[in-house]
C-alpha cells in the first residue's frame, strides 16, 4: 500500500509537470465575431530603439472547435511602448480558438492562451452594419460583408483628420455621422503635415529619426478607429501620405524606413474593420518624386504586394489619385478603382466614373465634391448621377477642416463661439452631411441588387437611367417629367421620388411593365426616382 502511494504520487507529479509546461498564459475569454482580441506581452530584451531593431513576435491562431475548427491564421505584433508588445485578432469564425507565440525574445516566446468566439447579439446586428465583418468583393463591382450581407458604401473624407480633431469632437462627428446614414470614412493615418493637436507618431515629427512614439497611436488613433467601428463606420486608412503636398518620401526618404511604417500600421489596425489606401494623389509623384533610385511605379507595385503580404485578413487596398494611375488599377493586389474627380464642377462626372468599370474592378469616387465649393447642388447632383449610370460609390470631402485657411468657420470653433456642442453644430449646419443622409436612405433599397448593376439610359427620355437587378433608378436635372420604355418587362413597380435637396419623398400610382409610361416625378428641383419591382421580373 506505501509503494502504490509513492508510484501514485510520482505520476501526480509528472503530469504536474507537464500541464505546466503547456499551460495557458491568458486562460478562455469570449469574444463576438469581427471584434479585437488583444494579447499582451513583455519581452526581456525590447532592444534600445525596439521600433528599429526591437523582437519580432508573431502568434498562430488555431480554431479547435466549431465553425473555427481547422482554421488558422498568423498575427503579427507590434511594439507598444517601453517593453511591451502586443497582438491584435478579430476571429471570423465561432468556435474555440488557441494560439501561441513565436519569437527570438524569451519573453515573447512560446505564450499560449485561448479565446472563444461567440455570435453577435441582435442588438449588435441591427445597431451596427460592421458586426456582419469585413469587406469583401462580390463577383461584380459591388461589395459584401463576411457573412454575405451586401454593403453599400457612403462615405467622407477628411485626410488629416488624426492630426487637426481631439478625440471628443472626433467623438461627436463620427456620432453625427452615424445618424446621417453614413458607414465609411476615409484619411490618412498621418499626413505629417498638419500641427492642431499635439499627438504626433515620431519624435520632433521626424521619421527619419526612426523614434516612435506610442502615445499618438494609444491616445489617438486607436481610440478614434475603435471609436468609429464601435458606430458603423468602416474606416480608410492611407497609409502613405501625399508625395506632393506633405512631401511624404523627402520625409521617409528610404525605402526601408516607408516599409517599417507600412508594417508597423498593418500590424496595429489590421483587426479592425478597414479598408487600406496605399498613398494619396500618388499619380502627383510620378516622374518627381521617387524613392531611392526606384520609379513611383515601382513603388505603387511594391506597396500593394506588401499590403497582402503582410494583412492577415487581406481587407480590400486601393490607390488613390486625382486621374487614373494605368499601372495601379491593372494590378492585381489592388482591389477597387480610387478616385479623385479632377473637375469637382463638372455635370460629366458621370461619363468619366463610367469609363473606370473598364478595370472589371468596384469604383470609389473619392473628393468628386467638397461641402466648401461654391456649388453645392453640382456635388449632390453629382452623387446621384455617377450612382446611377456607373454604381461609383460616394465618398465626399468634408467641411470638417481648417488646414491652409481653406474653411471658415471651423465647425469646431464655430460652435463653441455658438455655446453649442460640434454635434449639434453640424446637425444645424452642414448641409451637405443631411442631403447625402438622403442619398444613403433613398438608395438603401436596391442593397440586394448592387451586384446586378447595367446602365440603361436608352430606355428614358431624359436623365440618366440604371438598373439593378429587377429595379430601375432615374435621375432628372431639374426635376418633372420623363418617359421609360418597360415594354420588354411584365413586373409591377412602385414609384418612389426624392427631392434631392429637400429629402421630400413622395411615393406615386403603381404601374406594371409591357409598355411604355410618361412619369411626372411632381418635383420641380432635382430629382431621383426608383422604379422598384413588386414582384420577380419576368421579360416577354
Amino acid at each position: 500500500m506505501e509503494r502504490f502511494n509513492c508510484r501514485k504520487l510520482f505520476v501526480i507529479i509528472f503530469c504536474t509537470a507537464i500541464l505546466a509546461g503547456c499551460k495557458l498564459d491568458n486562460k478562455n475569454s469570449e469574444i463576438e465575431l469581427f471584434r479585437v482580441y488583444e494579447i499582451t506581452l513583455t519581452a526581456d530584451s525590447p532592444g534600445d530603439n525596439p521600433y528599429l531593431n526591437g523582437p519580432v513576435v508573431t502568434a498562430d491562431f488555431t480554431g479547435i472547435s466549431g465553425e473555427a475548427s481547422g482554421k488558422s491564421i498568423k498575427i503579427s505584433g507590434f511594439w507598444d511602448g517601453g517593453n511591451t508588445w502586443k497582438l491584435r485578432f478579430a476571429p471570423a469564425h465561432i468556435g474555440e480558438w488557441t494560439y501561441k507565440t513565436t519569437s527570438d525574445d524569451h519573453g515573447l516566446n512560446k505564450k499560449r492562451g485561448s479565446l472563444t468566439a461567440v455570435q453577435q447579439s441582435e442588438e449588435h446586428f441591427k445597431s451596427n452594419i460592421l458586426y456582419h465583418g469585413f469587406l469583401g468583393k462580390n463577383d461584380s463591382f459591388s461589395w459584401k460583408l463576411s457573412d454575405g450581407t451586401p454593403f453599400l458604401p457612403v462615405g467622407e473624407t477628411q485626410w488629416s483628420f488624426s492630426e487637426e480633431f481631439f478625440l471628443p469632437e472626433w467623438k461627436e462627428w463620427i456620432n453625427v455621422l452615424r445618424d446621417r446614414n453614413y458607414n465609411s470614412f476615409m484619411g490618412c493615418v498621418w499626413l505629417g503635415k498638419y500641427t492642431r493637436t499635439d499627438l504626433f507618431p515620431f519624435e520632433n515629427r521626424d521619421p527619419s529619426t526612426d523614434r516612435l512614439l506610442v502615445e499618438f497611436f494609444q491616445k489617438q488613433l486607436d481610440p478614434m478607429v475603435q471609436y468609429a467601428n464601435d458606430k458603423g463606420i468602416m474606416m480608410g486608412l492611407v497609409i502613405g501620405g501625399f508625395p506632393d503636398n506633405s512631401q511624404w518620401f523627402q520625409k521617409f526618404k528610404t525605402i526601408e524606413s516607408n516599409d517599417r511604417w507600412f508594417r508597423y500600421i498593418i500590424a496595429r489596425y489590421s483587426a479592425f474593420n478597414v479598408r487600406w489606401g496605399l498613398f494619396g494623389e500618388l499619380n502627383e509623384a510620378q516622374g518627381r518624386f521617387a524613392l531611392e533610385d526606384k520609379t513611383w511605379q515601382w513603388v505603387g507595385e511594391h506597396y500593394a504586394k506588401l499590403i497582402k503580404e503582410n494583412d492577415p485578413y487581406r481587407h480590400p487596398a486601393g490607390s488613390h489619385n486625382t486621374r487614373v494611375d494605368t499601372s495601379a488599377a491593372g494590378d492585381p493586389d489592388i482591389d477597387f478603382i480610387e478616385v479623385q474627380e479632377g473637375d469637382r464642377t463638372s455635370p460629366d462626372q458621370y461619363l468619366n466614373a463610367y469609363k473606370l468599370r473598364k478595370w472589371n474592378k468596384p469604383v470609389w469616387y473619392e473628393e468628386y465634391w467638397y461641402e466648401m465649393d461654391g456649388d453645392q447642388d453640382v456635388g449632390i447632383q453629382n452623387t446621384h448621377r455617377n450612382f446611377i449610370h456607373a454604381m461609383a460609390f460616394p465618398t465626399m470631402g468634408s467641411l470638417m477642416r481648417n488646414h491652409s485657411g481653406i474653411n471658415t468657420p471651423f465647425p469646431p470653433d464655430e460652435a463653441k463661439k455658438q455655446n453649442i456642442s460640434l454635434y449639434d453644430y453640424l446637425v444645424l449646419s452642414d448641409t451637405g452631411i443631411l442631403r447625402m443622409s438622403y442619398f444613403a436612405d433613398f438608395y438603401k433599397v436596391l442593397i440586394d441588387d448592387l451586384d446586378e448593376f447595367a446602365p440603361l439610359p436608352g430606355i428614358v427620355d431624359r436623365g440618366e437611367c440604371g438598373k439593378y437587378g429587377d429595379n430601375f433608378a432615374v435621375f432628372l436635372d431639374e426635376g418633372g417629367s420623363f418617359s421609360i420604355d418597360l415594354s420588354d418587362m411584365t413586373s409591377v413597380y412602385k414609384v418612389i421620388c426624392l427631392d434631392i435637396k429637400s429629402g421630400e419623398v413622395r411615393n406615386l400610382e403603381n404601374i406594371s411593365g409591357g409598355k411604355k409610361y410618361f412619369i411626372d416625378s411632381e418635383i420641380q428641383d432635382d430629382a431621383a426616382i426608383l422604379i422598384i419591382s413588386a414582384n420577380p421580373q419576368q421579360t416577354n
